[in-house]
């Protein structure tokens, strides 16, 4: 894995190839607050309505088999299935970026069949990567032992109870069967943020949230009757009841919609004019900058993912311990599943106010990757400070809005005392991290568009994984039973993180840009 590539500063545009760019933001040539605003907003409204969409999932979860303690586990379960999930969706992630930044650099530079080409490899990429990921997860046996991968991991972060594990594997296996094709169809993807279309990508999220918003409840009561929004609701008898998989349903048919929506469109980019059938035979040249950029930008979503499962894994376990205050009502298998339940509560309300910085991200990744191809210098540091600066004001008024209502806004997914106290405990110190994850994102979706993903995934490596488990392993000994203090320390991890990539970002920045523009490093 290297983060060399083959442009250099000798390489010359080529002139004679036509610019592969249709109707949209002059990437290279737009005022830089513009093109933010141009990115930025429909993309953070794309991914608005995407976490809203989650949090569809997550409401209608907690009020199955009826609101309340009873569905903690249906809350939990959901709550494991983001890992899984969230791992499906990494490889779908990090091919978009990488090929994004690699795209955006060809066009940038006026080399159209150059992005062309890199489009037909990353797509080979991912069949390859989709289909591998599904023999894994469903199809390998695990040595030692019946059942699959996927199993596995629901037997064994539930600690080996049976229904906890038979409701996660209802809702995670119909979306294994998605995985390939979510994962080719992040090239088209990328093609339009490449180009700085966003738009599309926010008016499919849009359209997905609210037919979500309707199949969600039809296909998890079926014909059973429930409330929505204080009323009454009885549908016709013959709809099944599907219970937790029907959520899972209604994602695998809002998803393969959107997907053929954004392919259509990508298709009518014009960037695939003159394709041939060879350029999808495995080029390692173009096919290593693939895997260069995108494997990094894969390990980054997996280290996210495997955050959040680490942090499934060690919240339960310290509420299980001698001085959690969750003993005192509930026994442990009940406290563990109140305590996930409660963490992923306020993870999705998290989430939802983080979204503008990650519009701001994807927006620094096209925007740096275009004007890095064109060598323009003093645009990738205008939109760097920028895009800071942005998202740091965002960040500031989020931690205002998430303290003030750390209470309020979990009492509307789950009113169970002791999974509101979790949520709200969260809530009340994520929202002074805000501010330490901008600077993160910005600094690396800054590196990411000059083609060097590697600090991303090592930056997150260490906020995810090992801090957590260090801080952790602290807890335990010496404050058994008290998450509080496990999120105090889960804090001061994020803000090293955030405060090390202000350090390293600007300079890193002057080096890849004596190397690939040939200005001399300050």
């Amino acid at each position: 894995m290297t983060e060399n590539t083959q442009d250099g500063p000798s390489a010359v545009p080529d002139a004679t190839k036509p610019q592969t760019r249709g109707k949209g933001p002059d990437m290279t040539g737009d005022p830089i607050g513009k093109l933010l605003i141009m990115l930025a907003v429909p993309a953070g409204i794309g991914f608005f309505f995407m976490i809203a969409y989650n949090l569809v999932d997550t409401i209608w979860a907690n009020q199955y088999p009826e609101p309340g303690e009873a569905a903690n586990m249906t809350g939990a379960a959901l709550g494991r299935s983001f890992g899984p999930f969230f791992l499906m969706q990494a490889f779908s992630i990090g091919l978009m970026q990488g090929t994004t930044a690699l795209v955006s650099n060809a066009l940038g530079a006026r080399k159209g069949d150059q992005a062309r080409h890199i489009i037909a490899q990353a797509m080979v990429a991912g069949v390859i990567v989709g289909v591998t990921l599904l023999t894994f997860a469903m199809f390998l046996p695990v040595p030692g032992r019946e059942g699959s991968f996927i199993e596995l991991y629901y037997f064994t972060l539930s600690s080996g109870n049976a229904e906890a594990t038979r409701l996660g594997m209802a809702y995670i296996l119909p979306i294994l069967w998605l995985a390939p094709f979510l994962i080719v169809i992040s090239v088209f993807n990328a093609i339009l943020s490449a180009k700085g279309d966003f738009t599309t990508f926010g008016i499919v999220q849009v359209a997905a949230f609210f037919i979500n918003l309707i199949l969600d409840p039809i296909l998890v009561f079926g014909g059973t009757p429930f409330n929505l929004y204080g009323l009454s609701v009885n549908l016709p008898d013959f709809l099944p009841e599907l219970g937790v998989a029907g959520l899972a349903w209604a994602t695998v048919f809002t998803q393969m919609l959107g997907a053929l929506v954004v392919m259509v469109v990508a298709l009518r980019t014009g960037i695939f004019k003159g394709l041939k059938i060879t350029e999808f035979i495995p080029f390692w040249p173009l096919l290593s900058q693939v895997i260069g950029q995108g494997v990094p930008a894969a390990v980054n979503m997996l280290l996210i993912a495997g955050g959040f499962i680490s942090i499934q894994f060690f919240v339960p376990e310290i509420v299980k311990q001698t001085g959690s205050l969750l003993l005192e009502t509930m026994n442990p298998a009940d406290a563990a599943e109140a305590a996930i339940n409660g963490y992923m509560n306020a993870a999705r309300i998290e989430q939802l106010l983080l979204l503008p910085v990650i519009g701001l991200e994807l927006a620094l990744i096209s925007i740096v990757g275009n004007n890095l191809g064109a060598r323009k210098e003093e645009r990738i540091w205008r939109v760097y400070r920028l895009g800071l600066i942005t998202a740091v004001i965002m960040t500031i008024t989020a931690t205002i809005i998430q303290f003030a209502g750390h209470q309020l806004f979990p009492s509307w997914i789950n009113r169970s005392d002791e999974t509101l106290a979790v949520s709200s405990q969260v809530l009340s110190i994520s929202a002074f991290l805000l501010t330490a994850y901008a600077l993160i994102f910005i600094n690396s979706g800054t590196l990411q568009g000059m083609k060097r993903p590697l600090f991303a995934m090592l930056i997150n490596g260490v906020r995810l994984v090992v801090g957590p488990a260090v801080v952790f392993l602290i807890v335990s000994i010496f404050a058994p039973g008290n998450l509080l203090v496990f999120w105090l320390g889960y804090g001061a991890v994020a803000w090293g993180c955030g405060l090390f990539a202000m350090w390293y970002t600007p300079p890193r920045m002057k080096r890849v840009m004596a190397r690939e523009i040939g200005t001399p490093a300050a």
